[in-house]
């Protein structure tokens, strides 16, 4: 029989079952946060990263970063309080919690009583930030597009530029080698040497003539 899991591994089963897809728009639940915190292999432990990550979600502007912050702030201090997720009683409190409504900046609280409800209707829901201006969603396609074109490039470059690069270099580094032995061959043969021959040999037929 495997070992139970600990009140983190419940906490991360649950939420992977419940909230693992994250609306583009529409209702963000608090275990959509919770789940995006843990989403990757190590967890985006600061609140500023997780706001960055549902600014580029589209769920909230730039501007709105800190008090975004703030509130992905809060929720965490609320996920931390259980410990013990094997008590069914504490998985419940748990799932309440993740079935509220995130409560994202300039939006109006839906009600106090509304974290304890097990779960809410689309229609009784507030409105979330889907409802961003236009040039915020032009925005982060923008980002969308620039990246995914990032990627492109260094793909290219390491499948077709990088490869021609490297013969390149090689063809330049023989041709070197090849000048440098060149310029190694006309040292040694070298007229100054070729006159300096003849001049000795020159030399000897005189003397041979005056005898």
């Amino acid at each position: 029989m495997p070992p139970p899991q600990s009140g983190n591994g419940i906490a991360a089963t649950l939420l992977q079952d419940n909230f693992a897809v994250i609306p583009r728009s529409g209702v963000l639940l608090n275990g959509h946060v919770l789940y995006l915190r843990r989403s990757t292999k190590k967890y985006m432990k600061s609140p500023t990263s997780v706001a960055r990550a549902l600014v580029d979600l589209g769920y909230c502007c730039l501007e709105k970063l800190n008090p975004l912050k703030f509130q992905v702030g809060e929720l965490v201090k609320k996920e931390k309080v259980f410990k013990k997720l094997t008590n069914p009683q504490e998985r419940e409190a748990f799932m309440t919690i993740c079935l509220a409504v995130f409560t994202l900046p300039n939006e109006r609280p839906p009600s106090k009583s509304l974290p304890r409800e097990p779960s809410l209707s689309p229609r009784s829901s507030p409105p979330s930030c889907h409802s961003i201006p236009n040039e915020d969603s032009s925005r982060t396609k923008m980002r969308e597009e620039f990246r995914a074109k990032k990627d492109q490039l260094r793909s290219e470059m390491r499948t077709k530029i990088t490869p021609k690069l490297r013969v390149l270099n090689q063809k330049l580094s023989r041709k070197e080698n090849t000048i440098a032995q060149l310029k190694d061959l006309m040292k040694k043969t070298s007229m100054a040497d070729e006159l300096k021959e003849l001049r000795k040999e020159n030399s000897k037929l005189r003397r041979i003539q005056k005898r």
